[in-house]
């Protein structure tokens, strides 16, 4: 996919053991993909503590994900790395015609349980939101400790 596999251990947008909460595809007028996300606030506490937020890819023109729901699972960010030049952003952006300045590929690799799986986003950006109100995941409606 890339001149260079050296991302794929990489950690980008600090995702590491975030669980996916939902996610939204929006196809009109501008292309999105939203990840609910609860994400630990730091994972040396004996006690884990999380916070909720959300993951906007924007202009979303590419992507391939395949989410999998598997019982008494939750999916779950492992990698993430955002990349300028990739072999599927070049491919992508000559097959649409659009300027290669404008977008990049987000890569992501994600645990489902069972199983885990690379996916790319190729998208012009992204937006983090993560709230300050930590708590247990236990206090989150269906998930468990």
């Amino acid at each position: 996919m890339t001149d260079n596999m050296n991302y794929i251990d990489r950690d980008d947008l600090g995702l590491f053991c975030a669980f996916i909460e939902r996610v939204t595809v929006t196809f009109n007028l501008t292309r999105t993909i939203k990840f609910d996300i609860i994400r630990p606030v730091d994972l040396s506490e004996a006690k884990l503590r999380y916070n909720k937020g959300t993951l906007t890819f924007k202009n979303v023109i590419q992507s391939d994900i395949k989410l999998k729901n598997e019982r008494h699972e939750y999916p779950e960010f492992h990698r993430s790395a955002i990349l300028d030049r990739s072999d599927l952003l070049t491919t992508t952006i000559e097959s649409k015609g659009t300027d290669k300045e404008n977008y990049k590929d987000y890569y992501m690799l994600i645990d489902h349980g069972n199983s885990q799986n690379s996916y790319h986003i190729i998208c012009g950006t992204h937006e983090l939101i993560i709230e300050n109100n930590p708590k247990h995941l236990k206090e989150y409606d269906g998930f468990l400790e």
